[in-house]
């Protein structure tokens, strides 16, 4: 329905990278109409190579096909009992089709937002969705020290911590620096501490990210859970809201949902700004692309907030602590 709405702009010739619970790459919509995979390169911040030092990444084609990735992961899941690189939590697969699924597996019906991008999957957080602050930050640098060499336009960060900042810890400043140095865009989970002021989560809270909210298309209105701004600091957050209740996406195959999430064997219901996030960065990948057709420059991100301001839904007159600028639209034909 999205599709049919907003016509031909689905991110095509845009990266977009995803630091979660890695991703469940045998997914059948995570494959171009050639049979391909649409991830240019995965990479584990839970395992370093002994022979380099360095973490350790994949690039499909390239290093092996894509079995011999799955022979590889699953050698590593045997002997260390955590793969390096597939999705045995669920949350990033669900956040990664939300973004770039292809639809294959329901006949294009649970399609991503922006299909026509490519993917940098980066994996920091383990079985049980958890992950270090040092263990964040070395992801966010490895991003930073790989934006130009596989072209990363947009990060989405679908998780955070709760306790109070103004935007000077640790993982707001590697945001900012990623924004500023290397114009990125990023795009962070405002967070699910409920309907509460001076809510949002790090590195949301970072003054060069967009925080982005939860809201409920079923009863239109702001979902219970959504974190409100502004931050400690008096800043409005969040920046924008997006579509973040009992939203349909990519299942992975290696974990357990209960039935009533389940929709069929490759889809599965979920709520929280973890999906509104990846909502809103798929929205502003199909921004890249038309912008760049349409005025044969680069935008910046200052570009898309005018392109929300002007286009997409304003809930409020002026930018709040509620819902930010509002719910950004994807150009029209």
């Amino acid at each position: 329905e999205f599709h049919e709405a907003y016509g031909p702009w689905i991110g095509r010739n845009v990266t977009v990278a995803i630091v979660d619970t890695g991703i469940d790459y045998t997914h059948p919509d995570f494959y171009d109409e050639n049979n391909r995979s649409i991830i240019k390169v995965l990479a584990s911040m839970l395992y370093v190579s002994a022979s380099s030092g360095e973490y350790v990444f994949w690039e499909p084609y390239k290093n092996g096909t894509m079995e011999d990735l799955l022979n590889y992961d699953t050698a590593i899941w045997q002997r260390y009992g955590e793969p390096a690189f597939l999705d045995i939590n669920g949350h990033g697969t669900h956040v990664a089709g939300i973004i770039a699924g292809r639809g294959h597996a329901s006949d294009g019906k649970y399609k991503g937002i922006a299909p026509g991008v490519e993917l940098v999957i980066v994996k920091a957080f383990d079985e049980n969705g958890v992950a270090s602050m040092d263990m964040c930050l070395e992801a966010l640098e490895w991003i930073y020290n790989n934006t130009e060499k596989y072209g990363i336009k947009i990060l989405s960060i679908s998780w955070g911590s709760s306790f109070a900042s103004d935007g000077n810890d640790p993982l707001s400043l590697a945001v900012d620096e990623l924004v500023e140095k290397k114009g990125v865009w990023v795009f962070a989970a405002a967070g699910n501490e409920g309907n509460l002021p001076t809510t949002v989560v790090v590195p949301a809270v970072a003054r060069k990210a967009f925080a982005v909210g939860a809201w409920d298309p079923y009863y239109d209105k702001v979902a219970p859970f959504s974190s409100l701004g502004p931050t400690v600091d008096m800043r409005m957050k969040p920046d924008f809201m997006g579509a973040g209740v009992m939203i349909v996406s990519c299942k992975s195959s290696y974990v357990d949902y209960p039935d009533e999430y389940e929709i069929g064997e490759y889809y599965v219901a979920m709520s929280g700004t973890s999906m509104s996030t990846p909502a809103v960065a798929a929205v502003a990948a199909d921004f890249i692309e038309y912008f760049r057709y349409w005025n044969g420059r680069e935008p910046t991100a200052e570009d898309f907030v005018r392109w929300v301001e002007y286009n997409g839904r304003r809930i409020n007159f002026v930018k709040d602590f509620l819902t930010g600028w509002g719910i950004p639209k994807a150009p029209h034909t």
